[in-house]
């Protein structure tokens, strides 16, 4: 979750300062209400206490914050899209961006074995940045370094079904013209910029991570905006009234 809140942040703040009115994105369930209501779950004064507890209790960051928002929410929100969603409609809020969100219900499972269980690994000399996904009608990917950003999208003109034999191309297409196209060039991977500096921080509260910190993880900054304290935010949470269950 924490991950989606960070792209969700810098993906939305371009799109704003790139003036688009409307946000378009897959989800598991075609509701967009149920993202509302996370989010104002998000917003709870217990939020924040119910994570530390699901920690304390040995669960993920991740799953502590499904857990607490299913706690305040009654709503389950644990696959990757619908995560992301309810950051996209989070960070609209938070910053009063004026742009509409709307979701489309996949149609098919998030992992899509036909494409998951196709590496292409073996083909690549050079370090790339690479996204991909799919549809039952359509897969595609995406990748970039220094030198050159190809998209490979396959599909039919009719929206037929993919047989699982279709679903191999994509990658194995990006893979070979990416390859052929810096057979002979010198490629490099990027330097961090000289203004940005990475700081090892307590995901939770955000500042400076400490050796009794349970979870730590790099963050990158502007220099200069990075946290440069600690403090102890969250109290154990034992009010009578909230009980989570113990990890098995």
């Amino acid at each position: 979750i924490n991950n989606a809140d960070i792209f969700a942040e810098g993906a939305l703040k371009i799109l704003n300062e790139l003036k688009i009115d409307t946000l378009v994105f897959g989800t598991e369930r075609n509701n967009l209400d149920d993202f509302y209501t996370i989010v104002n779950a998000k917003k709870h004064k217990d939020y924040d206490k119910l994570v530390k507890k699901y920690l304390d209790l040995g669960y993920s960051y991740p799953t502590s914050c499904s857990k607490s928002l299913e706690f305040l929410s009654k709503i389950k929100i644990d696959t990757p899209n619908d995560i992301l969603a309810t950051s996209y409609i989070n960070t609209i809020i938070n910053n009063n961006y004026n742009i509409k969100p709307y979701g489309i219900k996949r149609t098919n499972d998030y992992h899509c074995k036909d494409i998951t269980n196709i590496s292409i690994a073996s083909m690549l000399t050079k370090d790339y940045g690479i996204k991909s996904g799919s549809t039952d009608t359509d897969n595609w990917i995406v990748g970039f370094n220094e030198k050159v950003t190809t998209l490979i999208w396959i599909g039919y003109d009719d929206n037929k079904i993919l047989s699982n034999n279709d679903f191999k191309y994509s990658k194995k297409i990006w893979a070979t013209a990416m390859e052929n196209y810096l057979k002979d060039k010198d490629v490099k991977w990027y330097d961090i910029p000289s203004n940005v500096v990475g700081v090892i921080v307590d995901p939770i509260s955000g500042n400076l991570a400490t050796e009794e910190s349970p979870h730590k993880k790099i963050l990158y900054y502007i220099k200069g905006t990075e946290p440069n304290y600690t403090n102890q935010v969250f109290a154990e949470y034992n009010e009578p009234n909230i009980n989570v269950e113990k990890k098995d």
